[in-house]
């Protein structure tokens, strides 16, 4: 016994499926995000810690920890790990702005 609809149904569920399997990771455009971003925290990293003042400050800790976030968060590619990197901007800003 066939019944009518139930191959499309099936078909319509796998594409879902494959559709949400997808949205779990990251686009290659993001990469290219993320490098820009750690270039530019390396930037400010390398210019805070050649002044012996602010070598050990925890501004300076808290880029090196997020320039570690956007690193794994690269490396990673799961949206998962992009959420969590979103997260500890947020933190970082609502330390500094708040």
């Amino acid at each position: 016994m066939h019944v009518t609809g139930r191959p499309s149904l099936l078909n319509h569920r796998c594409k879902a499926s494959r559709a949400f399997v997808l949205q779990t990771y990251i686009p290659d455009e993001v990469t290219q995000i993320y490098d820009k971003i750690g270039h530019e925290i390396e930037s400010h990293l390398s210019m805070a810690m050649a002044q012996a003042a602010t070598a050990s400050t925890p501004q300076v800790a808290t880029l090196q920890s997020l320039l570690e976030a956007v690193r794994v968060a690269r490396s990673s590619k799961e949206l998962s790990v992009a959420n969590a990197l979103l997260q500890k901007v947020r933190g970082v800003q609502a330390r500094y702005t708040g």
